[in-house]
């Protein structure tokens, strides 16, 4: 084999070696979230995670300023909704249901920034125990103002919340 053909082997080996390192970096992945989300169902004493969950749909505002957030299913039996990538408010958004009503707040606490977290039907934040009612307002502090609140509705299988 002559010099030419080896460097020909080593540069098309080098290439094809390293494009799935290339095609893993170029692509957006959320396994770090997957292993870090607890189980469906699974009860949880944590504080609630501000990471998107995987069945958050990609957000795409409609002509009348509506995104979509995740599924209707996940508000099924007192769950919620974390996106952390909502385009309102401070970027963080919990929604719930409060009996028939589709809920969409700011999740993000006025006092210390810290993330509010939807558990046992009350919004707490981990950080310094300021809960707040499900329409926002302040039930006990130190947050002194309330969370901001948005328009939300469920259409077909997917939860609504109004951007801006």
């Amino acid at each position: 084999m002559d010099r030419r053909s080896f460097l020909a082997w080593i540069s098309l080996g080098s290439l094809a070696t390293s494009l799935p390192v290339v095609l893993a970096a170029c692509s957006t992945s959320e396994t770090a979230t997957d292993a870090a989300a607890p189980a469906e169902g699974a009860a949880s004493s944590a504080a609630p995670e501000t990471a998107a969950p995987e069945t958050a749909a990609p957000e795409t505002a409609a002509a009348d300023g509506f995104v979509a957030v995740g599924p209707a299913a996940s508000l099924e039996g007192g769950g919620s909704i974390n996106e952390g990538k909502f385009a309102g408010g401070s970027g963080q958004l919990i929604v719930f249901k409060d009996g028939d009503n589709v809920v969409a707040l700011d999740a993000k606490c006025p006092h210390a920034g810290c993330a509010v977290g939807w558990k046992d039907s009350e919004l707490i934040c981990p950080c310094h125990d300021s809960k707040f009612s499900v329409d926002g307002a302040v039930i006990s502090g130190p947050a002194s103002t309330g969370l901001a609140v948005f328009e939300a509705k469920i259409e077909g299988d997917q939860v609504l919340v109004k951007a801006g």
